[in-house]
C-alpha cells in the first residue's frame, strides 16, 4: 500500500479530504490522458505510421487511458475490485449511458463494416469475462492471456482498418481526425507530461476512491462500478457526444465499441497480472450477465435494424438506472 497523501489532510473531515482527492484525480487524470493521447499520436504520425493506424490506436485505447491508469493503481495499491469494478462498471456505463445518451440526441445507423465486425468481438469478449470469474478465481495467467489478447485483437483492428473499402463510413471518419495536432519537440514534451501525471493522478484518484468506500461502508467494487466508472468514462462521453452532435454517428459508436474492448481486455486483465486471487460473486451473478446483457441487445439491434435509435437508447438508459437502483439498494 503507498502512504496516504498528506496535503490538506488535518484541514478537512475524511470524507471530505476523500472527495477532493477524488476529483481532483479526476481533473488531473482526464488532462493527463488528453495530452499523453496526442503527443503519442502525434509523435508515431512524425515518425511515418498510417495515419489509419494512429487513428485506431487513438479510437481505441485513447479514450480507455483513464481506465488503465487507474486499474494498474488500484491493482498495486492492493485494491483491484476498485480495478475489476472500474473495467466492467465503464463497459456498463458506455453503453447504458453514454451511448444511450448518443441515440437520443442523433439515432447511430450502423453502416460500417468495420464496426459490424467489432461487435461479436466484443462480444467474445464479454463471454471470455464470464468464464473467467465463474469459479470465483483469476489466476495470473489468465490476467496475462486477456493482455496477450489484446495486442492480438490490436493487429486484427490494424489489419482491417488498412485492407477496409475506402468508402467505409467509419475509416473515412478516422482517416478525417487523425492528423497530427503538434509539432515534433512539443510532442515529446507533453508525452513527458502525460506520462508522469498519469499514474500521479491515478493514484490520487484511487486514494480517494478507496477512502469514500470506507466512509460510507460499502465494497471496494461498487466504488469502481459507480464513481470510478463514471469519472474515467468522461473522455468517452465527450468524445462520442462530440461525434454524434458532429454527425460523425460511426465515429461516436466506434469511440464506445473500441474502449468497452479494450477495457475488458486491458483493464479487467492487469488486476488478473498483478494482484490474482478470488473475485467477489456479484461479478458473475450480477454485473458481468448486465454487461453481456447491453452488448447481445447492441449487437442484436446492428444485425437486425442496422441502427442503434432513439428506443433502443430508451430502453438502454432505463436499464442503466434499474442497475444503479440494484447497486443501491
Amino acid at each position: 500500500m503507498y502512504p496516504r497523501h498528506t496535503l490538506a489532510q488535518d484541514d478537512l473531515p475524511p470524507m471530505l479530504y476523500d472527495i477532493f482527492l477524488l476529483i481532483a484525480g479526476l481533473a488531473l487524470l482526464t488532462w493527463s490522458a488528453d495530452r499523453f493521447i496526442a503527443a503519442a499520436a502525434s509523435l508515431v504520425r512524425h515518425w511515418g505510421v498510417s495515419p489509419m493506424l494512429v487513428g485506431v490506436f487513438v479510437l481505441g485505447v485513447g479514450t480507455s487511458a483513464p481506465e488503465i491508469a487507474v486499474s494498474i493503481n488500484a491493482s498495486l495499491r492492493g485494491v483491484p475490485d476498485i480495478a475489476l469494478g472500474n473495467a466492467l462498471g465503464s463497459n456498463i456505463t458506455n453503453i447504458g449511458l453514454v451511448l444511450a445518451i448518443c441515440a437520443l440526441l442523433r439515432p447511430l445507423p450502423v453502416l460500417s463494416s468495420a464496426l459490424r465486425g467489432e461487435f461479436p468481438a466484443v462480444l467474445g469478449v464479454g463471454v471470455l469475462v464470464l468464464a473467467i470469474v465463474w469459479d470465483g478465481q483469476f489466476a495470473r495467467w489468465e490476467g496475462l492471456g486477456l493482455l496477450g489478447l489484446f495486442l492480438l485483437v490490436m493487429g486484427w483492428l490494424a489489419w482491417r482498418s488498412l485492407r477496409g473499402p475506402a468508402d467505409d463510413p467509419l475509416l473515412a471518419e478516422i482517416q478525417a481526425h487523425s492528423e497530427p495536432e503538434m509539432a515534433l519537440r512539443p510532442a515529446l514534451g507533453w508525452l513527458l507530461v502525460g506520462l508522469i501525471g498519469l499514474p500521479l493522478s491515478a493514484d490520487i484518484f484511487v486514494q480517494g476512491a478507496s477512502g469514500i468506500a470506507r466512509s460510507l461502508g460499502v465494497s471496494e467494487l461498487v466504488i469502481g462500478l459507480t464513481i470510478v466508472a463514471f469519472g474515467t468514462s468522461l473522455p468517452e462521453l465527450a468524445a462520442s457526444l462530440g461525434s454524434a452532435l458532429r454527425g460523425e454517428t460511426e465515429m461516436a459508436l466506434g469511440n464506445i465499441l473500441g474502449s468497452n474492448l479494450f477495457n475488458a481486455l486491458i483493464v479487467f486483465g492487469v488486476p488478473g497480472a498483478i494482484a490474482p486471487g478470488a473475485v467477489d460473486a456479484a461479478l458473475l451473478t450480477r454485473d458481468v450477465p448486465v454487461m453481456l446483457a447491453m452488448t447481445v441487445f447492441l449487437y442484436a439491434m446492428s444485425m437486425w435494424r442496422k441502427r442503434i435509435g432513439r428506443l433502443s437508447g430508451t430502453l438502454l438508459l432505463s436499464s442503466f438506472a434499474g442497475y444503479l437502483f440494484i447497486l443501491a439498494t
